[in-house]
């Protein structure tokens, strides 16, 4: 787990070192990559690529929630969550994130979320503050592919 918050003072990590500790460092053992990634520039669009074109190759599965307009650099990524906003955003700069994106899930407050062509609405609660509601919607994202998961594999 790699993990930096808004006032850590990072430079951004060397395409080598990305490929030394994340690559080549027992690769296989991941259950998952998630990428997390607020646009601060730690990774950037080739580095998120590289990474998720080699858990690809090995079928371990990869969850993103970016700042970024999506791209080829995006194709491998099994499950994208972005808000409403950053869709907009995307169309709005030619970038449709469904070109780029096997499974895009896209939130939108108190109306849900939808992916595909279906809309999964949310549950009416008074909102004190948003803060980690978009981190909070990919955990249960990722709990539910490996649940599902699990439950497909044992028959």
């Amino acid at each position: 787990i790699i993990r930096i918050d808004e006032n850590d003072k990072v430079d951004k990590i060397s395409e080598k070192t990305i490929t030394k500790i994340i690559i080549n460092k027992n690769f296989k053992e991941y259950s998952a990559v998630v990428f997390s990634d607020y646009g601060k520039g730690l990774l950037d669009k080739k580095d998120i690529y590289k990474i998720s074109k080699h858990a690809y190759d090995l079928k371990i599965p990869t969850f993103l929630d970016t700042k970024y307009l999506f791209g080829s650099w995006s194709k491998e990524i099994l499950i994208a969550k972005i808000n409403n906003i950053e869709w907009e955003h995307n169309l709005k700069n030619n970038a449709n994130p469904t070109d780029f994106c096997q499974n895009l899930i896209v939130s939108t407050g108190k109306n849900g979320a939808f992916y595909k062509n279906d809309v999964y609405p949310a549950a009416s609660i008074d909102v004190v503050d948003q803060s980690g509601a978009g981190d909070s919607l990919l955990a249960g994202i990722i709990i539910g592919y490996f649940e599902f998961d699990k439950k497909r594999r044992s028959g």
